[in-house]
């Protein structure tokens, strides 16, 4: 296993830092997200689930039948929530993630 770099080493203590800090505020939320193959040419959203750490409570964002209706359900409860903390693994690059939500997003139009 690869040592992480000092600049990761201190991306991921502020990372902690900040997630410790919205917890302690009631502002923390853990999502997972789901789609098809990666290797797809066209990689369709599936679900999101969110969970609100402070309340125990969890929320479905179900893409399967309706991607747009799905994703626009999430949108809404993103933008509910934008000012908390989103814990989540790696979802930063166009292929999964964040920026993928997005781009599905404007492809449903």
């Amino acid at each position: 296993m690869e040592t992480p770099t000092e600049v990761e080493h201190e991306a991921g203590v502020l990372a902690l830092a900040k997630s410790e800090k919205a917890l302690s505020e009631g502002k923390l939320l853990v999502i997972h997200y789901k789609c098809d193959s990666f290797n797809a040419e066209v990689c369709k959203a599936r679900g999101i689930a969110v969970k609100d750490v402070a309340r125990g409570t969890e929320r479905y964002f179900d893409c399967m039948g309706d991607e747009a209706s799905g994703l626009e359900e999430f949108r809404a409860y993103a933008v509910e929530h934008a000012n908390h903390t989103w814990l989540h693994w790696n979802m930063r690059n166009e292929q999964f993630g964040f920026p993928h939500i997005e781009k599905r997003m404007r492809a449903c139009g």
